[in-house]
């Protein structure tokens, strides 16, 4: 076993932030928009919850360190 780790490549397309994710007349993401909005997020910056998600995944990657729970 190898303690190696490929880099990721993390790509979230404005697209899909501004018609989907921070729409609010989308069917299927306005319930996102919504919520995402309530943080501060808009349309017109979508770089900003685009950063916000890749930091969020190199944060959380799996593997990285685990804290048992006590009990």
């Amino acid at each position: 076993m190898t303690d190696q780790r490929a880099d990721a490549v993390w790509v979230v397309e404005n697209a899909k932030i501004t018609r989907y994710l921070l729409n609010l007349d989308h069917p299927d993401g306005a319930s996102k928009a919504k919520y995402l909005r309530g943080f501060g997020f808009t349309p017109e910056a979508p770089e900003t919850l685009a950063a916000a998600l890749v930091q969020h995944a190199l944060w959380n990657t799996p593997g990285r360190t685990v804290v048992p729970p006590k009990g």
